[in-house]
Formats: C-alpha cells, structure tokens, sequence
C-alpha cells in the first residue's frame, strides 16, 4: 500500500492507500480533531443499507477510520457555494420609504 497525505488541518489528517486492487482513504481526528472524526464514524455507522465503513477505531484522544477512495471532488469543493456568503446590494433607505419623489 502507498500513502498519500491528503489533508492535514486543526487536529484532522486524511490519507489516500494506493494498493494493488484497490484506494482507500484513512482519517484519523486528535484533538479538535477528536470530535469530527467521532462524529463522522457515528453517522457512518447509522447509514442505511450498509456502512461505507472497513474499520474504525477510537481511543480516549483520538478516533480514526477507513472507508473506500472515492474518486471526484471532494466535499469541500463540492460545498463551496454553501460556505460562500450571498451579498446583497441594494438596501432600501427606511428614511425614505415608500421609494419615490421626496
């Protein structure tokens, strides 16, 4: 298996496994990473039909699972317009509302 770190950011990592008949991807979350991770493996666990998980794992500071590679973009990419802040720009003057001649 070859690893590729992917992502390494506020206490979570992310690698991609590159093996001979398959991807998979390990995260493991320490520290603030800790609760994201825990929570990740906890819905993964509830979802239904069957869990995407291969195997997870937690201690008292650190949790860490391994799911299948998926290729395509990933989740930050694809929620990009959703973190985007939607500007607005016409604000009415209350002092002169209804708009009109003064």
């Amino acid at each position: 298996m070859r690893w590729k770190l992917i992502s390494s950011r506020r206490g979570s990592a992310a690698w991609k496994g590159v093996g001979p008949a398959t991807s998979i991807a390990l995260k493991a979350g320490q520290g603030e990473g800790d609760p994201i991770t825990s929570r990740e493996i906890a819905v993964a666990e509830r979802m239904p039909g069957h869990s995407p998980l291969i195997a997870s794992g937690r201690t008292e500071t650190t949790s860490w699972l391994i799911t299948p590679w998926h290729d395509g973009p990933s989740t930050w990419d694809v929620l990009h317009t959703v973190r985007t802040p939607v500007i607005f720009f016409a604000v009415p003057q209350w002092d002169r509302w209804p708009p009109g001649p003064a």
